[in-house]
């Protein structure tokens, strides 16, 4: 158990400086929708709508002309330019409990009025 607090706080530090962070299960369960879906060569488009706060992901072939590609665990993120300082240090995660399994969004910069896990719960 000590091993495993000890690299979590390892990679902590190792991601400080990442804009988007993509955990190992989500490249995974990432990587075999890309190869379901047969889009194998895509990235991942991160998109915010400032209005919510709410964030969406899809697949997209390539960057658009107003985007900046981030890579981050062998994914290439697609992300909006003028959305770099609402997202730096978003970790992408992939969670399976007893209420179900999807994509987490963890956002460090959304404290106020929430957990900062994008749930939009009053914690």
């Amino acid at each position: 158990m000590i091993k495993e607090i000890n690299n979590g706080i390892k990679n902590k530090e190792d991601n400080k400086d990442k804009i988007i962070i993509v955990t190992e299960k989500a490249v995974k369960e990432l990587k075999r929708l890309m190869k379901e879906e047969e889009k194998d060569n895509y990235g991942l488009k991160f998109t915010l709508d400032k209005t919510t706060m709410d964030y969406g992901l899809d697949f997209a072939e390539k960057q658009e002309k107003n985007e900046l590609v981030i890579s981050d665990n062998e994914i290439n993120i697609f992300i909006d330019k003028n959305d770099l300082e609402l997202v730096k240090g978003i970790e992408i995660d992939y969670v399976k409990n007893e209420r179900g399994e999807g994509f987490k969004i963890s956002n460090p910069n959304m404290k106020s009025g929430g957990c900062g896990s994008g749930c939009g719960c009053s914690h």
